[in-house]
């Protein structure tokens, strides 16, 4: 994972000035499905902190502009889009109010193929969020069977343009 030598923060306020995406790390370990491998998108602040992934909930996005949500029904993605997830890869929101079993579903697509879906409990606070402004969206993590390679869980993060620099 991240070595002892980063600082690790929790930002209390903001400068205003954009976080810079670092290079992606990886990290093995034991789980009660066997052995994973977790690749993240590191984020680091204006004085080259790293900011610690529980910064980005509903509750910060105000602070922020950042919002990390895990991604639902990820298990029956195609094969095809298991091949194009990479972190901080763009991923698009797509609002389905025809979807016949919840009309407020979001849909989340990675080169256009659908990944999975926003979390029925997180649904309310993503729309807010797309209806706040312009804003980006990528893979945040990636967590694979350690024998297989497939993925077992897939995070996004959202985040107001300007946020965050590449």
């Amino acid at each position: 994972m991240v070595g002892n030598d980063w600082e690790w923060v929790v930002p209390e306020s903001h400068d205003g000035s954009p976080f810079s995406a670092g290079k992606s790390a990886s990290v093995w370990y034991s789980d009660d499905w066997g052995d994973m491998v977790s690749v993240e998108m590191q984020l680091l602040d204006s004085k080259g902190r790293l900011i610690h992934p529980n910064s980005f909930g509903a509750t910060r996005w105000d602070l922020l502009g950042i919002y990390h949500l895990e991604i639902a029904g990820e298990s029956h993605m195609s094969a095809k889009a298991a091949d194009a997830l990479e972190t901080q890869k763009p991923i698009a929101l797509v609002p389905e109010p025809d979807n016949p079993y919840d009309k407020n579903a979001i849909r989340i697509d990675i080169d256009g193929l659908k990944l999975g879906y926003v979390p029925k409990t997180k649904t309310t606070t993503v729309r807010k969020i797309m209806n706040s402004g312009p804003i980006n969206c990528a893979v945040w993590s990636i967590h694979r069977d350690r024998s297989s390679g497939q993925p077992r869980s897939i995070s996004g993060l959202i985040w107001r343009d300007g946020t965050i620099t590449w």
